[in-house]
């Protein structure tokens, strides 16, 4: 019997995020990918486009609310929105680039993550991950494997001359 590989595809122009296990749709989630928009260039706290996919996973068995500070387990989160501090919540998919133009992506530290800012999702708001519910990221991580597809989808109004731009500038 094959096992189907899932893959998850983060529209980017509509802030979603769809769960497949094979080529069946399982789930749709809300996310948030980068305020400041689109790019593979270092620093610039943005979200990479193309085909990425999972290198680590980091959280396995932790509380649904515990805090990760640089992918180590540092407490548990309250519960509390506030402006200004973005804890990276749950669980931790850490992305590595499959495309020329995003290799820098492990690098960069971009990973799928929760979030604290629940009312945020469905509007750009990371500083260039994939953010999620934190109950919806548990869920992607239990079925998401290292090696598994992350494609990140630019919205279709760019123009090819933007594309190609996003795609040069890593």
């Amino acid at each position: 019997m094959i096992k189907r590989r899932h893959k998850l595809i983060v529209d980017v122009e509509h802030q979603k995020a769809r769960l497949y296990k094979g080529r069946r749709l399982k789930e749709v989630f809300n996310i948030s990918t980068a305020r400041n928009g689109l790019g593979n260039q270092a620093q610039s706290f943005r979200t990479p486009i193309g085909k990425l996919r999972v290198s680590e996973k980091i959280g396995d068995g932790m509380q649904l609310y515990t805090i990760f500070n640089e992918r180590v387990a540092s407490g548990l989160w309250d519960g509390k929105e506030r402006p200004g501090q973005s804890p990276i919540l749950g669980r931790i998919l850490w992305l590595e680039g499959a495309d020329r133009y995003n290799r820098n992506t492990k690098d960069r530290t971009i990973y799928l993550h929760g979030t604290s800012h629940k009312s945020k999702l469905g509007t750009p708001n990371s500083e260039g991950c994939i953010v999620f519910a934190p109950e919806d990221i548990v869920k992607v991580y239990d079925a998401l494997q290292v090696g598994d597809v992350v494609k990140v989808v630019p919205p279709k109004s760019l123009s090819k001359k933007e594309l190609k731009k996003l795609r040069h500038a890593a």
